[in-house]
């Protein structure tokens, strides 16, 4: 079988399309990092941060507290390194929910047509008729600010760009050669969509996955700054910022919310950046060499 051959004649080999985009490498190793990071620290450092000390109430920086303390003191490395493990998995777990009930309804809707794409079609519109932020306030509102509430109710917001995108693949995939010569042979509509359809929609799903995971971690830290997201004394980056918006710590104490921006910021534009590497990867022929 030929490989496929990109426009300049190289012969497409997705790893090296992906490593060519030095920034997406970098958003890789960055994610990874991180991920490692708040598993692992915990456990060998021993953190918690919950218990206060003390003997230091906004301590700056130092030997003791490599990040200082907060105003009752708690130590600011140690939330920190828990906030990063309560954003990233609110960004992942919502997205995957996201995609775990977008997808199959996408497919189902792109191939059966008719009144099922009807249904989910019109679900679709009446979900993005509604103010998103609003809208989740009001369910985390209802049924209680928790880790779990605001993951679930991201996820459960965030399916329809999933159906719509596998949707759309679908209504080409569909009328495809090999798709109808399995369904001229007696295949099974469970087999036609698993193995032949799905594999060809998927790539839309990757790229807008890691946009979707980004868009998480901004919204978590968003409903957590505003009180309605993680409550205390758990900790996220936006919990963070929410606990050092006095106007004496914003402007003396900046050690208590440049880490969680920071790290906030950072986080967000590595996602974005292996996004852009995923869609290089998937879309060789429209790729710009970065």
């Amino acid at each position: 079988m030929k490989i496929p051959k990109l426009e300049h004649g190289r012969g497409f080999r997705p790893i090296s399309v992906f490593t060519r985009h030095k920034f997406a490498v970098a958003g890789l190793i960055v994610i990874l990092s991180e991920i490692i990071l708040v598993v692992l620290l915990p456990v060998i450092f021993k953190m918690d941060p919950i218990v206060s000390d003390l003997s230091s109430f906004g301590a700056k920086p130092g030997a003791g507290h490599l990040l200082g303390t907060d105003s009752i003191g708690r130590d600011l490395f140690a939330r920190l390194v828990y906030g990063g493990r309560t954003s990233l998995f609110v960004g992942f777990m919502s997205t995957l929910f996201a995609v775990a009930l977008g997808v199959p309804l996408g497919l189902l809707a792109g191939y059966y047509r008719r009144w099922v794409e009807c249904a989910v079609m019109r679900l679709v519109e009446v979900f993005m008729s509604f103010p998103s932020m609003v809208l989740i306030l009001v369910l985390v509102s209802v049924i209680g600010p928790s880790v779990w509430t605001v993951t679930v109710v991201i996820g459960f917001l965030g399916w329809t760009q999933f159906a719509r995108l596998v949707f759309a693949s679908v209504l080409t995939i569909r009328e495809k050669e090999y798709v109808l010569s399995a369904s001229a042979i007696g295949s099974s509509d469970a087999a036609i969509i698993l193995k032949y359809i799905f594999p060809g929609a998927v790539n839309p799903v990757l790229i807008a996955g890691t946009f979707m995971t980004a868009s998480s971690i901004l919204l978590e830290s968003s409903l957590s700054f505003l009180g309605m997201g993680v409550q205390p004394p758990a900790s996220s980056w936006g919990s963070m910022l929410y606990d050092a918006q006095s106007i004496a710590v914003l402007s003396g104490k900046p050690w208590q919310w440049i880490p969680p921006g920071f790290m906030l910021i950072l986080t967000v534009l590595c996602i974005n950046f292996l996004g852009d590497g995923i869609r290089n990867m998937l879309e060789p022929k429209n790729k710009t060499n970065i």
